[in-house]
């Protein structure tokens, strides 16, 4: 149905309502998530800025029993990412972001990018 079309379908009974699929937390598709409530294994040794925000960014979403590390977690998060990218940009471009504060804020969230390519 294009945006244009009437929800109401034609015919005999024009005033009935078409039908609706019900979306209620019942219904919808659950989405099965591996349970995972631990941190996986941190290197030994001293840790780079990088490492201990990776570190950080896992305990995070390990909270929520996901990981980085898995492929389709990773993915969402550096979309995720990118769409905030995009965000601040176009603030940046109609100036209620100054180029300082923009250049900061855009170098801040490489590095978690960055972050989250440091575990395995």
């Amino acid at each position: 149905m294009s945006a244009a079309e009437s929800a109401r379908p034609s015919g005999p009974d024009p005033g009935r309502m078409a039908a609706v699929i019900h979306l209620s937390e019942d219904r919808r598709p659950r989405r099965h998530r591996r349970e995972r409530t631990t941190v996986p294994p941190q290197p030994d040794g001293p840790l780079t800025t990088e490492q201990r925000l990776a570190a950080r960014l896992e305990r995070a979403f390990a909270d929520h029993h996901l990981s980085l590390t898995d492929d389709d977690t990773r993915l969402a998060y550096k979309v995720t990412i990118g769409e905030v990218r995009t965000l601040m940009d176009g603030a940046h471009g109609v100036g209620d972001l100054s180029d300082e504060a923009h250049q900061l804020m855009d170098s801040m969230l490489e590095g978690i990018l960055r972050a989250a390519d440091q575990l395995p």
